[in-house]
């Protein structure tokens, strides 16, 4: 499809830089990706924040694992730590935000 000939209609409908359209797909992917999460999704991530041993709550290693591989943790091996990655962050904020606890 092409764009609209005149600028000042396209920049209408998205903005000048197209941020809103933007922002509002991050926050339609960021409510779609949390409702996708498995309670046990959701305790991985609370536990990377928090520092809490995955295993002392009964995480498996490959449970970590998978998560890291989709991009929510990371794995640092030298010390054995997992992290919450920028996504991983946001969704552990998102999901909190839709609880009413942040």
């Amino acid at each position: 499809m092409r764009p609209h000939a005149d600028a000042r209609l396209r920049a209408d409908a998205r903005g000048r830089d197209g941020g809103a359209r933007q922002e509002f797909a991050a926050r339609v992917d960021m409510a779609k990706l949390t409702t996708n999460l498995s309670a046990q999704d959701r305790v991985i991530l609370f536990c990377a924040a928090t520092g809490i041993d995955h295993a002392a709550v009964g995480i498996v290693a490959k449970a970590m694992q998978s998560m890291a591989v989709r991009g929510f943790i990371v794995h640092n091996r030298e010390t054995g730590v997992y992290a919450l990655t920028d996504s991983g962050r946001a969704t552990l904020t998102a999901i909190l935000e839709n609880a009413g606890l942040k």
